[in-house]
């Protein structure tokens, strides 16, 4: 027996809600940016409340212009601020901490002609001790 699919009955995964949020690095892979710089995908996973168990993506850029936002990720995750070596993804998973998502309208279309769909993005990073300050949705 072959899987079926009806596309009429598939549900949209609508983005989270702009907000601040305790989440854990569930996975962290190096790669290459669109303009080949080397970088490391991270997938953030929400930990309790109403959106307990939904993903949300960044990437930590290696690049002089963006080295800034990747040592504001890594010394909210613990980093020494004189931290001066390589970054193994290995070492990110199982890290929380509260991340401040917002939502990003995607410009363009994909390949069928259809517009891309808002997505999530991470725009800060801070200690995880500090959700729970007035943050909406944590556990």
């Amino acid at each position: 027996m072959s899987p079926s699919i009806d596309f009429t009955q598939v549900k949209s995964l609508d983005p989270i809600p702009n907000g601040k949020y305790l989440a854990e690095i569930t996975h962290a892979e190096v790669g290459t940016s669109q303009k080949g710089n080397v970088k490391i995908a991270i997938t953030w996973t929400v930990i309790g409340g109403e959106y307990d168990g939904r993903k949300v993506y960044d990437n930590m850029t290696f690049t002089p212009d963006s080295l800034w936002r990747a040592k504001k990720t890594l010394q909210a995750l613990g980093w020494p601020k004189d931290f001066s070596g390589d970054v193994e993804p290995e070492e990110l998973i199982g890290q929380q901490a509260q991340i401040a998502v917002a939502l990003d309208a995607q410009h363009g279309v994909d390949e069928n002609g259809d517009e891309y769909p808002p997505r999530n993005k991470v725009e800060n990073v801070k200690p995880a001790e500090e959700a729970g300050k007035g943050v909406k949705d944590l556990k």
